[in-house]
């Protein structure tokens, strides 16, 4: 991981942290954040920050751990 990226995540990582002190783990993959937490976390957090990414997926398979995924490029 650059050191943008780093900051980028480091940066999304505290604010959601702070905000959602439910938030089970958040991990980088690429320019992708996972945000693992029970489903009404995810989407209230989904709801309050749909507007402020690129883009912004609830992934809610069958008999999986159900987690939003944030494209930050």
């Amino acid at each position: 991981m650059e050191k943008n990226e780093k900051n980028l995540f480091s940066g999304v990582y505290n604010q959601l942290k702070n905000e959602y002190k439910d938030i089970t783990e958040i991990i980088m993959e690429d320019e992708v954040i996972l945000i693992y937490a029970d489903d009404e976390i995810l989407w209230k957090i989904f709801e309050d920050k749909m507007d402020e990414y690129r883009s912004i997926e609830f992934e809610a398979e069958k008999n999986e751990s159900h987690f939003i995924r944030i494209h930050l490029q």
